[in-house]
């Protein structure tokens, strides 16, 4: 059975950095199959060989991973659009974690890395998408919302007036039951790479790259304090030693890769 594992944080953090390499550090320390879902890429490694990955795919592939890599194209296309960047975020998401279970089963992987999480993740970011948040969800909140969109349960108008519109989460979440997609689920383990929102800012002006107009010290501080609530959440229904917490703002990016392996240990 594979261990699903999230990184999750604030733009800035090293998400992609670190999925990337961590899943290879567990396959060659470790003596695991281990995966990793960053980006548009997805890759399966053994402790001396590399199992799939992009242009080749041995056993097989997902569709949904082909999928992916379009709709997180798309997704970028239209970053700066209100309306259309959450939609299209969402349904990247789920395309991603759907095709990190397809594959992880495909290749009898151990361990899978994901950068991000299709629930952790959208609840993190969702007070930058619902206008102001000054009254954000509760931890209750989120948990019910979590339990409608995996189970189907009723979610009460209480929790609806704090959450953002579920519409396209909705929607997606019955698709995925009818067909049977595998694309909405908690991590076994998540790892938050907490970071400063003003050190955030610094890191992703430092890429040199456009800015998200998300990315300033107000929305980051949302997300942040956002995550901190879903990781609440994912104690509740993992258990306590579910999630990692790291303090990356003075650490290297090798420093905190050893730190998430040993974590993981």
């Amino acid at each position: 059975m594979t261990i699903q594992v999230a990184i999750v944080g604030i733009d800035g953090s090293g998400k992609s950095t670190l999925a990337a390499s961590l899943a290879a550090v567990i396959a060659a320390e470790r003596g695991l199959v281990a995966g990793s879902a960053v980006a548009d890429e997805l890759w399966i490694r053994s402790p001396d060989i590399d199992l799939a990955g992009p242009g080749f795919h041995p056993h097989g592939y997902a569709v949904a991973a082909r999928l992916n890599r379009l709709f997180r194209r798309l997704s970028r296309l239209v970053v700066e659009h209100k309306a259309l960047y959450p939609a299209a975020k969402v349904f990247q998401m789920l395309l991603q974690d759907n095709a990190a279970v397809k594959l992880s089963k495909k290749y009898h992987v151990d361990v899978m890395v994901s950068d991000g999480n299709l629930l952790l993740s959208g609840a993190g970011r969702a007070s930058n998408y619902r206008g102001p948040a000054d009254d954000p969800p509760s931890v209750d909140d989120i948990d019910h919302a979590f339990q409608h969109l995996l189970q189907g349960t009723r979610l009460g108008p209480e929790s609806r007036r704090h959450l953002p519109n579920l519409a396209t989460a909705e929607a997606l979440a019955v698709t995925a039951r009818v067909a049977r997609w595998q694309g909405v689920w908690i991590p076994d383990q998540a790892v938050f790479l907490d970071l400063t929102p003003d050190a955030a800012v610094d890191r992703v002006t430092a890429r040199g790259a456009k800015v998200d107009r998300h990315e300033n010290p107000a929305d980051l501080a949302a997300a942040r304090d956002g995550y901190k609530r879903v990781l609440d959440v994912m104690r509740r229904n993992k258990g306590p030693a579910s999630v990692h917490v790291i303090e990356v703002g003075s650490m290297r990016p090798g420093a905190v890769l050893a730190a998430a392996a040993q974590a993981l240990a």
